[in-house]
């Protein structure tokens, strides 16, 4: 469970829950629902705040972005930008909500995955 403030600046908390399986082709909740490629990942899945340089390769746009980059095209406030969830392993960014998944990490039908869903409680 991971404390998240909303706009109104009541605390709300999310939860993050794994399991393990094969892929599929299937993604029912693109920005809440994360598929990675285990083989891809680096050492321990955590999720902390943004640090400054970080990058994310989102699928499918064939290019590397600074987070302050999506963030800004995407129109955050910084209020917004610092309470966005950021799941990383020891490589590097893998997710943030709302957003693609990073590139490194894709899944092909038939890989092991890793799946976090992510649900406002």
């Amino acid at each position: 469970i991971v404390r998240h403030h909303r706009a109104a600046g009541d605390p709300a908390y999310l939860l993050l829950t794994a399991e393990d399986g094969i892929f599929h082709g299937e993604v029912y909740d693109y920005f809440k629902t994360y598929l990675f490629k285990c083989e891809n990942m680096c050492g321990r899945l955590y999720c902390p705040g943004r640090r400054p340089g970080d990058r994310l390769h989102p699928q499918g746009r064939n290019c590397g972005k600074s987070l302050h980059d999506l963030f800004r095209e995407a129109g955050l406030t910084q209020a917004e930008r610092d309470r966005i969830p950021i799941l990383r392993d020891e490589q590097g960014v893998l997710a943030v909500l709302g957003f693609p998944a990073d590139e490194r990490a894709r899944p092909a039908p038939g890989d092991r995955i890793l799946r976090i869903r992510i649900t406002e409680i």
